[in-house]
């Protein structure tokens, strides 16, 4: 069984109105099960104009609900940072959904579901906050404790600033 989800820049709340824009981040890890292509990059975009699908997701299993489970893993763990909408938390609740695990939909069930504007469930506002406070956090950390095991290669003498167990952190930039 396989299950084969479009990853667009479409935005759900808005009826699926397609835009564009800048793409800062884009991670997707490929295993045994689950497998994808993207047409473009991190550091890259989609044109306001261009076509707004712009990745495929296919996940595999022994059995349909085997492979739903998969790809609904696969959706939540891919990450996509910019400045546009994805389906991405669409799909993840379209595959949760007791009408798509029971296989008991037909045409019109899609469009029934966009007639009652069924959203995603999205994080609340603090805890995106909070993420977004973290994130170069624990950026700095991990820089710092690369200078810290690369000192301690060099010898068995490190500099002061390299033992300081405290950092300054911007977590507000303007």
């Amino acid at each position: 069984h396989v299950i084969a989800c479009r990853i667009t820049a479409e935005n759900p709340d808005e009826g699926f109105k397609p835009s564009g824009g800048r793409i800062d981040e884009l991670t997707f890890r490929s295993s045994k099960n689950v497998w994808g292509y993207f047409s473009v990059v991190a550091d890259g975009g989609i044109h306001e104009f261009a076509d707004s699908q712009f990745g495929h997701v296919f996940a595999w299993g022994e059995t349909r609900g085997a492979a739903r489970k998969h790809m609904a893993r696969a959706l939540k763990e891919l990450s996509i940072r910019g400045d546009f909408r994805t389906t991405n938390e669409y799909l993840c609740k379209l595959l949760e959904t007791d009408t798509f695990m029971r296989n008991a939909y037909d045409t019109a069930w899609l469009d029934g579901l966009i007639a009652q504007r069924m959203q995603a469930d999205t994080p609340p506002e603090l805890l995106s906050v909070l993420c977004g406070a973290l994130h170069p956090g624990s950026a700095r950390v991990a820089e710092r404790l690369r200078d810290v095991t690369h000192a301690l290669a060099e010898g068995p003498v490190m500099s002061a600033e390299t033992l300081q167990n405290r950092t300054h952190l911007e977590l507000v930039q303007v």
